[in-house]
């Protein structure tokens, strides 16, 4: 399911960590926003603690390209990827779909992406879209 170019409330999208593309220090900060975000949808139910896309490159260099800014497996049979876009929109930009994964030992993972530009109003979006994941 696809939800693009919502008019947000007022003079466009409420966008949060403008430049989490060009500064490191609000890049980590928008990473920890998200655990944060995560963490208080979820609960205790699920744990964050297993990576699932890679962040780094060999050298374990972080990407710093918003993709993923934050992933997780959040249980045996379903894992998230939240992609973000840098903010250059009028409207609210906001979108999902999910797909599955075979991995080792014919183990499937359904995987719900997330692909926006972090505002308040795609934030919502996002927490609605991860519950009704998790909850089907």
């Amino acid at each position: 399911m696809v939800i693009k170019n919502q008019q947000g409330k007022g003079n466009g999208p409420h966008f949060l960590f403008k430049n989490f593309l060009d500064d490191k220090r609000v890049y980590r900060l928008n990473q920890a926003f998200w655990r944060k975000q995560i963490r208080k949808t979820l609960g205790n139910d699920f744990p964050l603690s297993t990576l699932w896309v890679k962040e780094t490159f060999n050298n374990g260099r972080p990407f710093y390209d918003g993709n993923p800014i934050f992933s997780a497996r959040l249980s045996s049979d379903k894992a998230l990827r939240i992609v973000q876009e840098e903010p250059e929109s009028n409207t609210v930009e906001f979108g999902y779909w999910t797909e599955k994964t075979s991995l080792d030992r014919g183990q499937v993972v359904e995987e719900m992406v997330i692909s926006l530009e972090l505002s308040r109003e795609s934030r919502q979006l996002a927490i609605d879209a991860i519950q009704k994941f998790i909850h089907k």
